[in-house]
């Protein structure tokens, strides 16, 4: 229906509606008066298609590189690559918006999830090394402060052993010197030219004090000061710590040395001496010094097998060489427990006749030498002393 025929329609529509002719006439002229025509401006907008270089563009911005890169799957909506190439470029699709391209990327993310994880458990396993270092170099740190701590009370105890013994040394001596002159003195009063001095000492009319007791109690009074000056020499010997003469030597030639000593005593108590030697290198070392620590150790661990037992020698190098251990085991009746922290303190022993000094002197010279002690135990399995020292060059 043309416009003018819409207006009369509406005006017939509302003159039937209307009450009065003046209603009728108003809304003639209202409607009349409305302009129903309408002016169109052409704004046509021309779709251009897009140049081969722009769809290459697109396409290689989803790894589209060659012709058989497009599969032309259609999960995008598009027939073909091309076309949503073409919708991409008028604004009508997303580049990304292709499933082989989506997916492509998802195994790219995969993959690069698998080298971080990769490269995480390689950093976890270096951050575990590296604390396990970490801890080995503070058990190390916390050693020698423990050496240090020992080595000085080891001074201290030594300057005070020095003094207490020189001031009890040369009484002691006259002393002995006395009673053994008193013992010289009495067998000369009871004996005669010929005649032993006991029988002579029985005829002559004197004390039974004279004859019998005074002999008993000198020699008594004889071995108590002897042990007494055994006790001032083993003082001097720890209150010394002369420092080592280093040369290079054969470690186990002197644990050969040490054991040769004592081997009458390890027959005589049924002990068996085993010998585990794997070749070491040469140390640089005092020969005698370190005989005198074997012969504690090996000493200590037969006075340990009273009834028989066996004796275990090693010797191994350790650190690629860098290190040489020596072993000194036994079958004995073990330390305790509570007793294994004060076997290097001076004057400490569960010995009857024990100054408590050998083990401190041991101790003394084996950190001079740059080595270390330690020692394991089971009480009623046996003992195992372990000593290490630097090898030559190492």
């Amino acid at each position: 229906m043309p416009l003018s025929g819409r207006r009369d329609s509406v005006i017939e529509y509302l003159t039937n509606e209307s009450d009065t002719p003046a209603t009728d006439t108003a809304l003639r002229e209202a409607v009349g008066a409305v302009r129903l025509r309408r002016v169109f401006t052409d704004r046509r907008q021309e779709s251009l298609e897009p140049s081969e270089a722009v769809i290459r563009e697109i396409l290689l911005r989803v790894n589209k590189h060659t012709p058989e890169d497009e599969f032309n799957c259609g999960a995008c909506g598009y027939e073909t690559c091309r076309e949503k190439a073409r919708a991409v470029h008028q604004g009508l699709a997303e580049a990304e918006m292709c499933l082989p391209y989506l997916v492509g990327q998802l195994e790219k993310m995969q993959a690069d999830l698998q080298t971080s994880l990769s490269k995480l458990a390689q950093s976890y396993s270096e951050l575990s090394h590296a604390h396990d270092e970490l801890a080995g170099a503070h058990r190390a740190i916390e050693a020698a402060q423990q050496q240090l701590i020992q080595s000085e009370k080891l001074a201290a105890m030594g300057q005070l052993a020095a003094s207490v013994a020189h001031e009890i040394n040369n009484p002691m001596t006259g002393i002995l010197t006395y009673t053994r002159l008193m013992k010289s003195m009495l067998s000369e009063i009871c004996a005669q030219p010929g005649e032993p001095p006991q029988e002579k000492c029985a005829d002559v009319d004197r004390s039974p004090v004279l004859n019998d007791k005074f002999p008993k109690f000198l020699g008594l009074m004889e071995r108590e000061i002897s042990r007494c000056s055994s006790t001032v020499r083993h003082l001097l010997d720890f209150a010394k710590q002369s420092e080592p003469r280093l040369q290079l030597i054969d470690i186990v030639g002197s644990l050969e040395n040490a054991l040769a000593l004592l081997e009458h005593q390890m027959v005589l108590q049924d002990i068996k001496v085993e010998k585990l030697y794997e070749k070491v290198p040469g140390i640089m070392g005092d020969f005698t010094q370190l005989r005198q620590v074997f012969v504690n150790l090996i000493l200590n661990a037969s006075q340990a097998m009273t009834t028989g037992g066996r004796l275990i020698l090693e010797s191994r190098p350790l650190a690629d060489r860098q290190q040489v251990e020596i072993r000194i085991s036994d079958t004995g009746h073990g330390i305790a427990p509570e007793n294994l922290g004060k076997l290097f303190v001076p004057f400490f022993t569960t010995k009857k006749k024990g100054t408590g000094l050998g083990l401190s002197v041991a101790y003394g010279i084996i950190s001079r030498h740059g080595g270390s002690i330690e020692v394991a135990s089971a009480v009623g399995k046996g003992s195992t002393f372990t000593l290490r020292f630097p090898a030559h060059g190492g």
